[in-house]
């Protein structure tokens, strides 16, 4: 992608204090089989040197953008990223997580395939310290379920692992900005799941 064309799809990377971890998370970025992306990594305030890390990225890669903010926490970050962002899908990653290489392509598929629809999610793994990495469970879908529209949100996710995951998750950016405050400011826990229910 050359510095004049619209990116296919925006990745907004809130960054606070993730100096050991963000340039992973780049880099997963960086190696995704569709390059035509933007990545605005949105740092909130941090005081450790990640800020740093990811700008001399940028240097060398001028799909990567750093932009700067006064710490508000991860809603506040996530909206800045989404106000500035230029495509019309947006995806997230958090600065402590990485994409499989083909992310992105399964995200556009599914955008292809669910063209009504205005947010696309995948599959995802969990993994937590001294513990065996897992994909996510989903209960209360049809038999053999691969790919479709979740009809019964709230039923899977009260039964299930979060059926959207932010670090999973892609969205029409006019969607996202339809919610009236985006991701809210303020909330300390699940503020990102607050908003893929007001979305559902």
């Amino acid at each position: 992608m050359n510095a004049l064309s619209k990116p296919l799809i925006s990745v907004v990377m809130p960054l606070y204090n993730k100096a050991d971890l963000v340039l992973e998370a780049i880099a997963s970025v960086q190696a995704q089989t569709v390059s035509a992306w933007e990545l605005l990594v949105v740092d909130d305030g941090s005081t450790d040197n990640g800020p740093q890390q990811a700008r001399e990225v940028a240097r060398s890669d001028p799909r990567v953008r750093v932009l700067a903010q006064a710490n508000q926490g991860v809603s506040a970050a996530r909206n800045a990223g989404v106000g500035a962002a230029s495509a019309d899908i947006v995806a997230f990653l958090d600065a402590d997580d990485v994409w499989q290489p083909r992310f992105l392509e399964a995200i556009l598929a599914l955008q292809s395939r669910y063209p009504t629809s205005r947010w696309w999610a995948t599959g995802y793994e969990i993994r937590v310290a001294d513990a065996t990495p897992r994909s996510n469970r989903l209960l209360r879908l049809p038999a053999q379920f691969d790919a479709g529209v979740i009809s019964n949100y709230f039923e899977v996710a009260a039964t299930s692992d979060p059926p959207v995951w932010t670090s999973a998750t892609a969205v029409d950016r006019q969607a996202l900005l339809a919610l009236t405050g985006g991701f809210p400011v303020g909330v300390r826990s699940g503020e990102d799941l607050l908003t893929w229910a007001r979305l559902a």
